[in-house]
């Protein structure tokens, strides 16, 4: 077997032969990609994004808006999982297409193999997911820095500028790729009057994203850098995960060839450099970021472009090095096989995340829509098997009480829809004893009616530290941010409690869910809560509503603070 393919490595193709090739690369990975995405259930993320699409802004609360706006556009061409993904499989498509334009010693076989080689690669670019966008717009990135390079046309500084903008409306990382972009190249760029203007339009086309940030009190930056699980703890197991994680990501298999290609790489151009540069930086960055943060393995993608034009410029240099990864090709055609036939059908393993994520959540759907009608559905659970639902429902009102984290439903108009509606809570737990249940093929739920419905996750809670002689005062007040007046009032039979959660650690030590009454805030502008008895340490609170037996809603930010 491995001479058949050291045959196939070694081949030299002439032109028209090279052009067939190209053809029929082209027509399978688009022709298998569209009827995999097609016929493959939404995962978790994907079906998230198709809620945060339903509504669009210029921002969103985990990520920037383009990702929804390329979900929109493709289903409204096909209501159906393939719409929702049509023009993330046309962009890594695409994205393949100019990357060719960026080897630096074109051998056309060799770059086809590397990447049918990276597995990962091949199923997740079937996925609505922002990784996808971010990898389009790097090889649009690397294109146009080259040419911006050697190129004073203001067309050019143009281009770049927009496609500076659309990097970070497609993914926050995407600063790392402009960052040292512009760092390597500093001392050529500096002086540049193009530099300037490329800087200039860059933030004036990214500018409604950052209003949109403002005027929201900055939620995304505030749960990427404060608030997200496990920030600020270290780990060593995701410090050692790291690099190990991007070898099996890059292939699995081929991640050891390309990286090993890279080390005897020889390059001397300055947009070369920029290239490797930008990589080994990346990966030195994910890596200081893993000490106190885990790391998905996902987020080096940015990072694809450099990687495969980089060690395919090595591995036409090293034929020795070009063979290996030949010779690996097969099992990693076997993987892909394998990976692609779990996401077709994930009840094969029932243990495994990949149904975890999209098992069963469209008859699951129509099972939960038997009892519940037409009624509005609010969830108690997380924002994923929600959002499962919303869109295999086909898009029925869903509402989520999420009480572990805010997501997009916070901001959207649907929860002040339902404001005093009759709905059906729905939920894994049994909040209260009234509480019928079904069973459906994702386990049992519980679901019961609930008149002149109530939230108030858009209340602000606003928290102010005194600290005198160690103890502890924190001075309340509320801000408002529906459409309409609140009083707690709205439905006396469920009243709303303030409470809070204290962390040490980044785990739960205490939570106490009725330290009074939400209706104070109706008689003064403040209430103060008061917290005395703690041992020595390093906290963080966060203040909740409760409204009834409703789980309880996090409406305040995290508070660190320190008892001596």
């Amino acid at each position: 077997m491995f001479t058949f393919f050291d045959r196939l490595g070694a081949l030299k193709l002439s032109d028209q032969q090279l052009f067939r090739v190209r053809i029929f690369f082209y027509l399978g990975w688009i022709i298998i990609n569209l009827l995999q995405a097609g016929f493959t259930r939404l995962i978790f993320d994907e079906a998230y994004y198709w809620v945060c699409s339903t509504e669009l802004d210029w921002g969103h609360y985990h990520h920037p808006p383009f990702i929804s706006l390329m979900i929109r556009a493709g289903y409204s061409l096909f209501p159906s999982e393939l719409g929702v993904r049509l023009f993330f499989v046309l962009g890594t498509t695409g994205g393949i297409f100019l990357l060719e334009k960026l080897l630096l010693k074109k051998d056309l076989l060799l770059f086809y193999a590397i990447l049918i080689s990276i597995v990962s690669f091949q199923v997740v670019g079937i996925l609505a997911a922002p990784d996808i966008a971010l990898f389009f717009l790097s090889v649009t990135f690397y294109l146009l820095f080259r040419r911006f390079l050697n190129d004073n046309n203001f067309w050019i500084t143009a281009l770049l500028a927009l496609n500076t903008a659309l990097l970070l409306y497609a993914k926050y990382h995407g600063i790392i790729l402009i960052a040292f972009s512009f760092l390597f190249n500093f001392r050529f760029l500096i002086s540049k009057s193009r530099t300037w203007i490329w800087i200039f339009l860059s933030i004036l086309l990214f500018t409604p994203h950052l209003w949109w940030q403002f005027s929201n009190n900055f939620p995304t930056f505030r749960f990427h850098i404060f608030e997200r699980p496990g920030k600020g703890i270290f780990n060593l197991v995701n410090l050692i995960d790291f690099i190990p994680g991007q070898l099996l990501v890059t292939g699995p298999l081929a991640g050891f060839v390309m990286f090993w290609a890279i080390t005897k790489l020889n390059i001397h151009q300055r947009f070369e450099k920029t290239m490797l540069f930008n990589l080994v930086a990346m990966y030195i960055f994910f890596q200081l970021i893993a000490i106190y943060h885990h790391i998905e393995a996902n987020w080096t993608i940015i990072g694809f472009a450099p990687l495969i034009v980089l060690s395919h410029k090595a591995m036409v240099e090293q034929p020795q090095i070009r063979k290996w990864l030949f010779r690996l090709l097969p099992f990693s055609l076997l993987l892909a096989i394998v990976f692609r036939g779990l996401l077709l059908f994930p009840g094969l393993i029932k243990e495994s995340r990949i149904y975890h994520e999209l098992g069963g959540y469209k008859t699951f759907s129509k099972e939960l829509l038997s009892v519940v009608g037409d009624y509005p559905v609010v969830f108690t659970e997380r924002y994923q098997p929600t959002s499962q639902f919303a869109f295999y429902s086909g898009g029925h009102p869903t509402f989520t009480l999420n009480p572990t984290q805010m997501s997009e439903f916070d901001f959207m108009s649907m929860e002040a829809n339902l404001q005093g509606q009759n709905v059906m809570i729905v939920s894994s737990r049994k909040w209260n004893t009234n509480m019928d249940s079904i069973i459906t093929i994702r386990g049992v739920r519980y679901y019961t009616k609930v008149e002149n419905f109530r939230s108030y996750k858009k209340v602000l809670l606003k928290p102010e530290l005194i600290t005198t002689n160690n103890q502890h005062t924190f001075r309340l007040s509320m801000e408002n941010h529906y459409p309409y007046p609140i009083t707690f009032l709205e439905n006396e039979i469920m009243p709303t409690m303030v409470g809070y959660i204290l962390y040490q650690q980044g785990k739960e030590i205490e939570k106490n869910d009725s330290v009074f009454n939400a209706v104070y805030f109706n008689q003064a502008n403040y209430v103060d809560v008061i917290l005395n008895t703690l041992e020595k340490g390093d906290y963080q609170i966060q203040f909740i509503l409760k409204t009834g037996w409703f789980p309880s809603t996090r409406n305040s930010r995290l508070i660190s603070f320190t008892v001596n």
